[in-house]
Formats: structure tokens, C-alpha cells, sequence
């Protein structure tokens, strides 16, 4: 999952303000201050923050307009690890646009960061009531039902999410962590080899492999793939282990 900043809609006003050559200077502070907050480089939360802060200060901008500026102040809190506030400023860009379906994803994903998964499924699931062709929303509920082990409604929405999005290495390397809990190992195997296709260096994709083979009694090179994902994330196994996904054959 990818949490998009820089929408068509921000990207529009910002060229407005910005095309105003000849505005005042408080007008020209107010486009910078635009830039700031529709800031897409995760490494400059604290200058997003601001710049979002200080769009909502002005009191210029209201409805729709204000919710995207809340929603990107949120992701920036959510980039420097206060969920909290995060999920603060997701709730009132909802408040102030009930139909964003955007919020709704980015709101359930912080709570899924939290480990909140119930309250994530449930926002997932208004963003995809909202835009039902919303394949993120799909791919991250998919992922928090795959954690309860809620494993079929995760496989429906795994399924579902690579029909609007197919090649989405990101959700293939989902689906094939599905089917590796439900013990279908051949179709984990296909997933994951898609998925690395598409991304070489996905740790996850290689380790939940690697144990698929040792299921299947391919010793040799399920510890070939597992060494391989050692080698990108030193600590894979043990994110894989709060995935309910263990290296013991």
C-alpha cells in the first residue's frame, strides 16, 4: 500500500495560487505554504506539517478543500510515527467531507499500524463502499482480515484488488501470504514468484516462499529463499512471525 499526497485536486489549487504572478505577499505565503503541505517527500514531515498548519490557521480555505489539508497533515503525522494525531486529523478531513474515501483508507490505515485492525477494516470498508473500484482499499483490507486469519473474506479481497490493479507486486506478495496460512502452497509459490518478478527485493515475498517449499519438502531451496530474504531484512523473521508464519518446517 501507497498513501498518495499529492492529489489532483491540491496539484490544481497549487497551480492556481502559484500562476497568481502579481498577488500580494500574503496570497504568494499562502501558495508556499501550499507547497509545503502537498508535499510528497516522506523525509520532510515537520515542513508538511507546517505548511498544512498553516493553510488551516489562514481560515481560507473550508469544505473539501480544507479535508485534503488535514488528510495530508495526517499522513505527515503518520510518516513521523504519531498515529494518534494522525488519526486525528483523519477524522476531521472526514468530517469535513463525509465521501472522502481517501481519509477513510488513510484512517484505517494508521489504526492497522496501531494494531487496531478491527477499526482498520471497518474504515477500509467505507472507503470501498465509497469507490467500490478502490484496489488499495481491497489490498489493505485483505491484509487485516489475513491477520486475524479471517483468511477466505481476506482471499475475496486479495482477489479482488488484483482484478482492478493486476501486476501490483505489493498485493500479490499479500494474496501469496494468504494462501501460505490456508496451506495451499503451490498457489502461494505462483503469487510469490509473480510478485517477485515484478520486485526482486521484497523480503516477505522471498521468506514466505522459501517456507512454502519447505512445506512442500523442497528443503533445499525453501533455505535458499530464506537466506535470500536474510540478506535484505536482517529481522525478517521475525516480522514474519507476528504474521503467524514461523521458519520451523
Amino acid at each position: 500500500m501507497r498513501e498518495g499526497l499529492w492529489s489532483a485536486a491540491v496539484m490544481a489549487l497549487v497551480a492556481t495560487i502559484a500562476g497568481l504572478a502579481d498577488a500580494p505577499i500574503a496570497v504568494a505565503q499562502q501558495s508556499q505554504y501550499w507547497i509545503w503541505c502537498s508535499n510528497s517527500d516522506h523525509t520532510l514531515p515537520d515542513l508538511q506539517i507546517g505548511g498544512c498548519s498553516a493553510v488551516i490557521q489562514s481560515g481560507r480555505e473550508s469544505g473539501e478543500t480544507l479535508a485534503i489539508v488535514f488528510r495530508n497533515r495526517g499522513i505527515a503525522y503518520k510518516a513521523r510515527g504519531d498515529f494518534d494525531r494522525a488519526i486525528g486529523d483523519y477524522s476531521e478531513a472526514i468530517v469535513l467531507n463525509p465521501q472522502f474515501a481517501d481519509a477513510f483508507l488513510s484512517r484505517g490505515m494508521a489504526y492497522k499500524t496501531k494494531g487496531d485492525l478491527g477499526h482498520a477494516i471497518e474504515d477500509y470498508g467505507r472507503a470501498i463502499q465509497l469507490n467500490p473500484q478502490y484496489a488499495d482499499a481491497y489490498d489493505a483490507r485483505c491484509y487485516a482480515r489475513g491477520m486475524l486469519d479471517q483468511l477466505r473474506a481476506a482471499l475475496a479481497d486479495c482477489t479482488e484488488s488484483l482484478r482492478l490493479s493486476p501486476n501490483t507486486y505489493y498485493t500479490l506478495d499479500s494474496r501469496g501470504l494468504v494462501y501460505l496460512k490456508m496451506g495451499q502452497f503451490d498457489a502461494a509459490i505462483r503469487d510469490y514468484d509473480a510478485a517477485l518478478r515484478l520486485n526482486p527485493n521484497i523480503a516477505e515475498s522471498l521468506y514466505g516462499r522459501g517456507i512454502a517449499k519447505f512445506k512442500k519438502g523442497d528443503r533445499a531451496a525453501g533455505a535458499s529463499d530464506i537466506e535470500a530474504a536474510r540478506a535484505i531484512n536482517p529481522q525478517i523473521a521475525g516480522l514474519m512471525a507476528t504474521y503467524g508464519i514461523k521458519a520451523s518446517p
